[in-house]
């Protein structure tokens, strides 16, 4: 990893029609995606009709991945509720990979 800051974007944010990827490789992009939209209609499924107001009022949520959970990197970012412009409900996550020898938290 290079010395630069190298925040990358993904989700849906109001101002766009559909997902938006800003500075993350698809070895990132993917298998976060998988796994957002896994638990997102699992937590559908359980919650019903209470899952929309309590998807909304989430808090913030501040992350740290090891080495190999997404790939080989250390990544850390934070995630919140979002909606795109056409009203389909999706975080945005910030994030950014970390060399191994530095703590990110």
């Amino acid at each position: 990893m290079n010395k630069n800051v190298n925040i990358g974007l993904y989700g849906k944010l109001p101002a766009y029609g559909d997902f938006i990827n800003r500075n993350l490789p698809p070895t990132f992009v993917n298998p976060w995606d998988e796994w957002l939209q896994h638990f997102i209609s699992g937590s559908q499924e359980q919650l019903g009709e209470t899952w929309l107001n309590i998807y909304l009022t989430s808090p913030i949520w501040r992350f740290v991945l090891s080495p190999g959970v997404i790939d080989n990197n250390m990544w850390a970012g934070i995630m919140m509720p979002s909606v795109d412009r056409v009203g389909r409900y999706f975080p945005i996550s910030l994030v950014q990979p970390f060399d191994l020898k530095i703590n990110p938290v």
